[in-house]
């Protein structure tokens, strides 16, 4: 039922995100009437602290807070999944240089390393995506070493091989299919996390300025009105709160749904991972 709610919730958003041009009664960026008006028929939201339209500006903003939380995923996945493939597969000296890298990043707190990233280019929505970049692709890349390491030397793959196939050919067409579920999986889990750094960021003032709609600008912009007409903060907070929660329940669904076919699928993560720490001993061992 959780799941169903919080995926209709998804595919309303999604969809308002997308026709927002079309939905939004007004321009966000239009004063239409006096500041810091509360809730009526013709604001159903109200009004800003300078009288643009809150209905308008939340529907334009779920395209900066989602579109950039999914440029950023897309970004991330393809670095972590390409780094930790290369560390996986060919192992030794470029394993050891990518992990060491994995385990210096990982070391210092997500959201701090990409403040300080952030901090030191002009502030827009690219350079959180960029920061947002730069610190997550290293849990990606650990997982998809450790589930290269326990494919790499299964049986079609040894054949693939000796019949003259190449590491990219490999890569490819035998490996990749069979790890690609538990990193989307991680990705569904992760996307609401990434929603609120994209909007954490620009809250600070690092990413989307104003008079951009961004979520996390809209609610820096009303914190000084809060006490006065705190429906200016509420709306976008609640809009945060609303579709980070309907993705990690999303996401939680997903993870669980995976379990059934993880057989077929892909080797349990915590056997790949004991494959990783194991220096590849027992990848042919399958989880029951």
């Amino acid at each position: 039922m959780a799941a169903n709610v919080s995926g209709a919730i998804l595919v309303v958003v999604a969809v308002a995100a997308a026709c927002a041009p079309w939905l939004a009664p007004y321009e966000p960026s239009d004063i239409v009437s006096r500041s810091l008006a509360a809730p009526s028929a013709d604001h159903l939201l109200g009004t800003d602290r300078l009288g643009r339209d809150l209905l308008s500006r939340v529907l334009h903003g779920a395209r900066l807070s989602l579109g950039g939380a999914a440029l950023a995923l897309a970004c991330i996945v393809a670095l972590g999944l390409t780094l930790g493939s290369i560390a996986g597969f060919y192992g030794r000296s470029l394993d050891t240089v990518i992990m060491r890298v994995v385990d210096a990043v990982l070391a210092i707190p997500t959201l701090v390393l990409a403040m300080a990233i952030a901090g030191l280019f002009p502030a827009g929505l690219l350079t959180v995506v960029a920061a947002l970049t730069a610190v997550w692709w290293a849990r990606y890349a650990r997982v998809t070493r450790a589930l290269v390491l326990s494919w790499r030397e299964r049986q079609f793959v040894e054949a693939a091989r000796a019949l003259g196939a190449g590491d990219l050919h490999i890569m490819v067409r035998h490996v990749l299919p069979h790890i690609l579920a538990p990193i989307f999986a991680l990705s569904a889990l992760e996307f609401g996390t990434l929603i609120l750094g994209v909007s954490g960021l620009s809250f600070l003032g690092l990413g989307a300025q104003p008079p951009s709609p961004e979520w996390g600008t809209m609610i820096n912009d009303a914190k000084s009105v809060f006490l006065v007409a705190p429906h200016a903060l509420l709306a976008p907070a609640l809009a945060i709160t609303v579709v980070v929660l309907a993705f990690n329940v999303a996401g939680e669904h997903l993870g669980q749904s995976l379990g059934p076919y993880r057989s077929l699928l892909v080797p349990d993560i915590a056997a790949a991972n004991a494959a990783s720490r194991g220096g590849g001993q027992g990848r042919d061992r399958r989880v029951a």
